[in-house]
């Protein structure tokens, strides 16, 4: 994932909107007011009950960018890993912005010309996990095979790079 160095970022305690556990995400700073209605800022934590409308939040932290690089991340679908450097750890991207999104941005090497230029110089080795058809890889080995975005039937597909 990559950052932006100067980028305002904030630590937001919450629960997860579908099971209700507390989680903490990270986000830019912009862009809380885009994922947390303020109506939820103030309901109490105490007050909430899995499924209710409005989640609660509180920023707990703020920092920058730059502090967050060289964290590493556990990967999620651990079936295969990088080849030719390093990975699942945080690093700077001069492309990423706060216009949409997270300010987070996930990268792929081996897909897109800023993220293979941003990872070579940076360690960060590529992993692939489809085909050029848009199937997962035989070490994927719950969905080999299988499309990563189904189409309709006699629809061309369209491959969802990951």
């Amino acid at each position: 994932m990559a950052v932006g160095k100067n980028i305002e970022y904030a630590l937001v305690k919450t629960f997860q909107p579908y099971h209700g556990n507390p989680i903490h995400v990270i986000l830019a700073k912009d862009l809380v007011g885009k994922y947390f209605s303020e109506k939820a800022a103030q309901v109490t934590f105490e007050e909430y009950k899995a499924g209710d409308k409005l989640i609660p939040f509180k920023i707990e932290k703020t920092f920058k960018g730059s502090e967050l690089v060289g964290i590493n991340y556990e990967q999620l679908m651990p079936y295969a890993k990088p080849e030719g450097g390093d990975g699942f750890r945080v690093i700077m991207g001069d492309f990423v912005t706060t216009e949409d999104g997270t300010g987070i941005v996930h990268i792929a090497p081996s897909f897109g010309a800023d993220d293979f230029r941003v990872a070579k110089l940076n360690g960060i080795g590529s992993l692939t996990l489809v085909d050029k058809q848009g199937k997962f890889v035989n070490e994927v080995t719950d969905f080999a095979g299988r499309h990563v975005k189904q189409g309709r039937p006699g629809q061309h597909r369209k491959t969802l790079l990951i």
